[in-house]
């Protein structure tokens, strides 16, 4: 059978079920997670791009090799006493081979007691044909060991046979409960004395849909898109608040302050597919009513991008952030004066004003991106298969001001003597040895350009002097990456799979005496399946911010 004909008849067998799983949820719940289909996930997991590398032998050795240098990290940091990764390990794999079992959809909830930070957490998963298989494989894996302090109970709850696990020496876990209702596994976890009871609730709502199931709550399902495969809800403001109630008394610590002014919101995450690339976005966190979100506006401005022109087409990572930085400087005034430390909020520094002059003269663009440099001016700490560096650029609106600040700020520290200067593309370009490093730095018309590396600083350089060089701003590959993430974002960052990896590999391999050949196959076989480059934003909007992962097209 092929595997689209496979999920196409899971899907019609999950369409049996009385009451689709997302309905059989109570409507209060402060965390909720959800797999819309496990097989349509599994099936287009095997199509991306990690999925196509980790089915290959090579994929196969590289795991290993990441699971070897883990292990021996671990070895090499403490006592196994203290976390036992190859326990962990193994931990891992066994949930790996039970998540294989799920056929259709999963759904988990997590229902806190009022005023209490006790909660039950709630898992039902559809494993179709696989149940029974499912069911025995938590059966033998929680089963207590003979000299352990847990009692095994059982009883039957609207017709299921229920598994129960009582805690007796852990407080923090209270009981586990477990069984089978026709092809859907449920269970609850009860933590803490006061956690809600919910199994019975669950099991009678799989027979009956409720009126006031999760799913039908107008507030969530309307943040989410038709396409999703993953759903994630986390209510941000109702955990904080319990939290904070506890710990006012249990510690007399009053958090309330932040929740009497309604400055939390919910967060919601959404995970999907779009013609074989991975797509994942968060949004949320904040209510647009107080200091958070203003803080949230101030840090996460719009970004012009505009810093990218300077920077060769292929950079090995590339990141760029906007700050509103007076809206910053405003909002921490007013903090301070808030609190009654207006009297020690600092305006000025070495005689220059923050806001005026520092942060006045600044467009709040920061960018840094890593690239290949000869091997003389390699940075120590980068390692791989190329000699690498990196550039800082500062975004500036009045450089002959930048100017006049860096001036006095060498002159007060002492460095104005050491440095040295030369010219470059009509621009001055200063020189200094700072612990041992040659930082080479000069003002643009609307960057200060910064780097470690000569070479570097002179590509930016040429570029500014030059719009015709290739750029990364001039590049498709960037431009289509950008494209694919939401409009408005404020940070940017743009690698590739191999830039991401490879300084991990390299270490794991040296540690495990891989030899140089091998780790070079490795990085060509993830070349040749992550054939697109990664892209992360980061935005702020009216009632939050919003965070997009992205393989682009």
């Amino acid at each position: 059978m092929s595997s689209s004909i496979l999920a196409l008849a899971v899907s019609v067998m999950v369409q049996d079920n009385s009451v689709p799983l997302a309905e059989a949820l109570p409507e209060d719940l402060v965390f909720y997670g959800e797999v819309r289909n496990a097989t349509r996930l599994r099936e287009m997991y095997e199509q991306s791009s990690w999925g196509s590398f980790l089915a290959t032998p090579t994929g196969q050795e590289v795991m290993g090799l990441y699971r070897q240098g883990l292990l021996d990290a671990a070895s090499e940091l403490g006592p196994e006493d203290d976390f036992d990764w190859a326990e962990f390990t193994e931990f891992v794999d066994k949930w790996a081979e039970l998540l294989d079992m799920v056929a259709g959809p999963a759904v988990v909830g997590l229902q806190m007691a009022e005023g209490k930070s006790d909660g039950t957490l709630a898992v039902l998963a559809d494993a179709g044909e696989r149940i029974e298989e499912f069911h025995e494989f938590v059966r033998k894996w929680s089963a207590p060991e003979e000299d352990s302090e847990v009692v095994e109970k059982h009883d039957v709850e609207a017709g299921v046979e229920v598994t129960i696990l009582e805690s007796q020496d852990e407080p923090a876990l209270q009981e586990f409960r477990f069984g089978a209702s026709d092809s859907v596994f449920l269970s609850t976890v009860r933590m803490g004395d006061e956690s809600p009871e919910l199994f019975l609730d669950l099991a009678e709502s799989l027979q009956e849909s409720r009126d006031d199931a999760f799913a039908f709550r107008q507030d969530v399902e309307e943040q989410y898109q038709e396409d999703d495969e993953i759903r994630l809800f986390v209510d941000v403001p109702r955990v904080f608040r319990e939290i904070a109630k506890e710990i006012k008394e249990n510690e007399g610590t009053d958090l309330g302050g932040i929740l009497a002014k309604e400055e939390l919101g919910p967060l919601y995450v959404r995970g999907w597919w779009e013609e074989g690339l991975t797509r994942c976005l968060a949004q949320g966190l904040w209510s647009n009513k107080g200091m958070i979100a203003r803080f949230g506006r101030a840090i996460l401005a719009e970004n012009p991008d505009t810093l990218s022109r300077l920077i060769p087409e292929d950079p090995q990572t590339h990141l760029s952030l906007c700050v509103g930085l007076t809206e910053l400087f405003d909002a921490l005034k007013d903090l301070a004066a808030d609190q009654g430390e207006s009297e020690s909020f600092v305006e000025e520094i070495g005689g220059a004003r923050i806001r005026e002059d520092i942060f006045g003269s600044l467009d709040g663009q920061l960018t840094m991106y890593a690239g290949s440099v000869p091997e003389a001016e390699a940075f120590p700490l980068l390692t791989g298969s190329e000699s690498s560096n990196v550039a800082f650029l500062v975004g500036v609106k009045d450089a002959a001001k930048v100017r006049e600040l860096l001036e006095q700020l060498l002159r007060t520290t002492g460095f104005h003597a050491a440095r040295r200067r030369e010219e470059f593309q009509g621009f001055e370009v200063s020189s200094l040895l700072v612990f041992g490093l040659n930082l080479s730095f000069a003002v643009l018309e609307d960057a200060l350009v910064i780097s470690l590396s000569p070479t570097m600083l002179r590509d930016m350089m040429r570029r500014a002097g030059d719009s015709t060089l290739p750029s990364l701003g001039k590049s498709k590959k960037y431009r289509a990456a950008c494209a694919a993430v939401k409009p408005g974002y404020s940070s940017i960052a743009y690698t590739t799979m191999r830039t991401s990896v490879e300084p991990v590999i390299t270490m794991f391999a040296e540690v495990s005496g891989v030899a140089d050949e091998v780790v070079e196959r490795y990085l060509e076989s993830i070349d040749k399946h992550f054939t697109h480059p990664w892209i992360w934003a980061l935005g702020a909007e009216e009632d939050g911010y919003w965070f997009e992962f992205a393989e682009t097209p």
